[in-house]
């Protein structure tokens, strides 16, 4: 087997899933897998990307597909679960597998995850950045999207600030009102509880912002988490190699932002990101 070959099989440990049966408990009877083999060829890669570009278009957060060709193992042996149904579980950055066994019908034990940017078929190929954007109705209405979600989030973290503040305020007059006999306990936990509530608000926000972002960066340059990408864009005659990591919109700007390439085409350590112009000002 060639050293391509032998770094596309990978052996992942198994984790049980907590999965309600039809009849009303948990699963925990059953022998499990303790791992899983799966050779990741040129093919299944390739339909792990064409899964992730699907996700990214479409907004999707997972995709899962049937794979027969996972084997789950008891112990390190040949002896392995024939009967396991397998599906294949993609990402916007990662793909893991899930199974389970009859007469159940959802999976119940599933596979560490593997970064989509290991199983890339040339990871050292990069793509260059075209200066020049394509403006479609997608893009602009991803645009309006993300404006919408940033003007939202702002308010969120303002209203957050706000109650902060309210909470420190009222744990101030913990004295005072000690002094006068009035109970403000119930008033603070239910402050407690609409703090908890903004900052699970503004984490979601963050979240779709950042898919939306993403999103962003595929329907105007084609480019996806992990690949490798070179430009020039930002200082003419300097060139930046970097794997990309996030992206973000900002008044008419996108920026790409990962890790940089060193000259011997290798991964560095230090964090690069350059910024393309969407949509141009009007004056």
């Amino acid at each position: 087997m060639s050293e391509v070959g032998k770094k596309r099989v990978y052996c992942l440990k198994v984790k049980p899933l907590f999965v309600e049966t039809h009849y009303g408990m948990y699963y925990a009877g059953r022998v499990q897998p303790l791992f899983c083999h799966c050779a990741f060829h040129d093919e299944l890669v390739s339909l792990i990307l064409s899964l992730r570009e699907r996700l990214i278009e479409e907004g999707f957060h997972q995709i899962t597909q049937c794979l027969p060709e996972a084997r789950w193992f008891y112990e390190l042996s040949r002896r392995y679960h024939h009967e396991v149904k397998s599906f294949i579980n993609v990402t916007e950055k990662s793909v893991f597998l899930t199974g389970f066994l009859s007469p159940f019908d959802e999976p119940h034990f599933q596979t560490t995850k593997i970064p989509i940017a290991e199983l890339l078929l040339n990871p050292g190929q990069f793509k260059l950045v075209d200066p020049v954007v394509d403006v479609s109705p997608s893009v602009k209405s991803l645009i309006a999207e993300i404006e919408a979600k940033d003007a939202e989030l702002e308010r969120r973290l303002e209203q957050s600030y706000a109650l902060d503040r309210l909470a420190e305020a009222m744990s101030e007059l913990d004295e005072v009102t000690a002094v006068i006999n009035v109970d403000l306990d119930t008033h603070q936990d239910l402050l407690r509880k609409e703090v908890d509530s903004f900052t699970q608000a503004v984490e979601q926000l963050e979240q779709e912002i950042e898919a939306l972002n993403m999103r962003l960066l595929y329907q105007c340059l084609k480019i996806q988490s992990g690949d490798w990408v070179s430009s020039d864009v930002a200082i003419p005659g300097k060139k930046i190699q970097l794997v990309v990591e996030s992206a973000s919109y900002s008044d008419g700007w996108l920026s790409i932002r990962g890790t940089n390439i060193t000259q011997k085409g290798e991964v560095g350590k230090r964090v690069e990101s350059f910024s393309i112009e969407v949509l141009q000002h009007e004056h």
